[in-house]
């Protein structure tokens, strides 16, 4: 209507008003409608654990990535479960239920490339992931967590969410 509405005609400041308060209006339900959708993500994951994370479904937390990848120590593919501040890495015991084998706290963990050069990172543990470019570390303070991904695009994707 406000497109057919000469700029000078009486009603075009109304209707150019309403526009911009509908178009608000919508941007406002659609991110209503994002934290919904996000808030059942978490609620899922949070239903499929065993055992439960009771802190899962805090207000502040956003879904970020769900998917597989190896901890180097087992052969077995893992399920790992990213948010804005928490990695879940959980073993997968059928019926799209899962163990939580880790709980990190992203604030204080750091992802680290192998890149087969000489650091104190790879040095520790140096023969098991030489020259496998699908592989990084998740350092944290207590312990260094090697992981596998699937591809190299899997790797730079998982990399990036828990960054």
């Amino acid at each position: 209507m406000l497109k057919h509405t000469p700029e000078g005609h009486v009603d075009h400041e109304d209707l150019a008003q309403a526009l911009k308060r509908i178009q608000e209006v919508a941007m406002q339900i659609n991110e209503k409608k994002r934290e919904a959708e996000n808030f059942q993500k978490i609620l899922d994951v949070y239903n499929r654990l065993d055992p439960k994370l009771e802190t899962l479904c805090e207000a502040h937390r956003r879904f970020i990535k769900e998917g597989v990848m190896k901890l180097k120590e087992d052969k077995k593919l893992m399920t790992f479960f990213s948010f804005n501040d928490i990695l879940l890495v959980c073993k997968n015991s059928g019926k799209q239920k899962v163990k939580m084998l880790m709980h990190i706290t992203l604030k204080t963990a750091k992802v680290v490339n192998f890149d087969g050069k000489k650091n104190a990172v790879n040095k520790e543990t140096e023969g098991k992931m030489k020259n496998d470019p699908k592989s990084f570390w998740i350092i944290t303070p207590r312990k260094s967590v090697p992981v596998k991904a699937t591809s190299l695009e899997e790797k730079e994707e998982w990399m990036k969410a828990i960054k």
